[in-house]
């Protein structure tokens, strides 16, 4: 498994935090929406699914119990070129509203009633896990940090936000199948998602997701230039 980390700090953190307070909602939403963008600007899909890691737990009694619970069920979102940022987020909102609604329903099963419907089923390659919750450790006075070593096999690719409930500190991990990307292909995805964030949560107008910011502009002036081919003086 191959792996890319890097911390959210100073203006695209602060950034982040407006952009929610902004649209009404939580960092992770936000996040979520950013990725669903990506997905569509690399693929020009307009039907993108995303897999969703929940707790699986509904009630005080189930979140305190010591199990293993942990669901992954599909996030799908319709998007277009002229759909704007604004409304990515409120649809991303009302779907993992209705996916939390559904969350012990086990992705398992989803598989297979879509195997039985369709005769196949895929589940998706990209799966998205936001961890949104304060993770400080306080032992008498000594504070302590918490690293998430694994989360589990990777499909193909997996995105993985870390943060507090305020979002003010956030780190992005990519971690993708060694069979399916290198190294160098990693980095640039995670570059790229990075400029995609800081263009989308910057303040100003609410823009199309077409028009928002994709590469950064060393790899877009390098495409220029190869596009361009080299320059030969006339004369």
């Amino acid at each position: 498994m191959l792996f890319s980390r890097l911390r959210l700090h100073g203006d695209a953190a602060g950034c982040l935090q407006r952009a929610a307070s902004a649209h009404q909602t939580y960092w992770s939403v936000i996040a979520l929406a950013v990725v669903g963008v990506y997905l569509h600007r690399l693929t020009q899909a307009s039907d993108v699914v995303l897999g969703l890691p929940v707790g699986g737990r509904a009630g005080r009694r189930a979140l305190s119990t010591p199990a293993m619970l942990a669901n992954e069920l599909p996030l799908r979102l319709q998007l277009g070129s002229e759909v704007t940022f604004g409304d990515v987020v409120r649809q991303v909102s009302m779907q993992v509203s209705e996916a939390l609604r559904h969350q012990r329903y086990r992705g398992e099963d989803v598989q297979r009633q879509q195997r039985r419907l369709h005769g196949e089923s895929v589940p998706p390659a990209v799966v998205v896990n936001v961890v949104s919750f304060d993770g400080a450790l306080d032992f008498g006075g000594r504070s302590a940090t918490v690293h998430t070593l694994s989360s589990g096999p990777v499909r193909d690719l997996q995105i993985e936000l870390f943060g507090g409930a305020a979002g003010t500190d956030v780190e992005i991990c990519f971690k993708a199948n060694a069979e399916l990307y290198t190294a160098e292909a990693l980095a640039t995805h995670h570059r790229r998602f990075v400029h995609l964030l800081e263009g989308a949560t910057r303040p100003g107008p609410d823009l199309a997701i077409g028009r928002l910011p994709l590469l950064p502009q060393d790899e877009a002036d390098w495409i220029h230039r190869e596009l361009a081919g080299p320059v030969r003086a006339l004369g």
